[in-house]
């Protein structure tokens, strides 16, 4: 797997922002500071670090929502409630 997905499905951030870590020398594989996104990597056995500290792999996370009724699936809505209300 690609360090950048990794680092941006461990929500460390969005893919861009993770990439200008990686550049900034912000991230460490098995102690070794990468500057490279694009580097292939093991997230069963590498060791990635953020900051010193450890990230570990969640992969991605789903959320399941029963929108309630009178509630519309919107961003912005003058009149009526949206589902990031709730959130």
């Amino acid at each position: 797997m690609r360090l950048d997905k990794f680092l941006a499905e461990s929500s460390v951030g969005r893919r861009k922002i993770v990439r200008i870590y990686i550049k900034e020398g912000l991230i460490e594989v098995n102690g070794e500071v990468i500057t490279e996104p694009s580097m292939d990597i093991n997230e069963n056995s590498d060791v990635i670090k953020y900051l010193g500290k450890v990230v570990s792999y969640t992969g991605k996370v789903y959320y399941m929502f029963n929108k309630p009724a009178g509630c519309i699936t919107a961003r912005k809505d003058k009149d009526h409630r949206t589902v990031f209300v709730f959130f």
